[in-house]
């Protein structure tokens, strides 16, 4: 009951892009014919249409001939040399677990500053870095996938199936 619906406003919705253009025609003359009777704004509210559309289609912009020009190189732009030390602090031992906020802060307390935050988010993503940058436990192995090495199989700790999410010592602090 519910599929020959959907395949009918499909259907229907599949007519009104196909008819798209014919509408648009339509919809067109009219506004035309109700602008010698009318003025524009009146035209526009009674046939639905928005002035700015109406407007962009009289008088579309001209698109630049060839390729876009290429964004200009800021001036305060990092060097090379500067990235790539930025991107050797965020990859050193002692950084490789934080996160780029967490280094920033870190480097501003030590009175050192690299960059923003979002360059080094930049930075980072240009290299596939932006990722989980802890290391991660895994599932067990399976075929030629190694596990993680301390994660083993789940143990259950309790004394009977049901006391896992039960406290152990019976009656919590504070409890009467």
């Amino acid at each position: 009951m519910f599929l020959p619906v959907v395949q009918a406003v499909g259907a229907f919705g599949e007519l009104l892009l196909a008819m798209r253009p014919e509408r648009f025609h339509v919809i067109g003359q009219a506004l035309e014919d109700l602008e010698q009777v009318l003025d524009t704004k009146n035209a526009c509210e009674l046939t639905g249409t928005s002035r700015a559309t109406l407007y962009r289609r009289r008088h579309p912009r001209p698109r630049p001939a060839g390729p876009p020009t290429p964004r200009p190189v800021p001036p305060n732009a990092l060097s090379r040399d500067e990235r790539h030390r930025v991107l050797e602090t965020l990859n050193s031992y002692r950084f490789v677990d934080k996160s780029p906020p967490r280094v920033w802060v870190t480097l501003l307390d030590e009175g050192l500053y690299l960059c923003s935050i979002s360059t080094m988010y930049r930075l980072l993503r240009a290299e596939d870095g932006v990722r989980e940058r802890r290391l991660q436990p895994r599932a067990p192995p399976f075929g030629d996938r190694p596990a993680h090495p301390g994660l083993g199989a789940p143990r259950h700790r309790g004394r009977d199936p049901y006391s896992a999410g039960r406290h152990a010592g019976g009656r919590l602090p504070g409890q009467p």
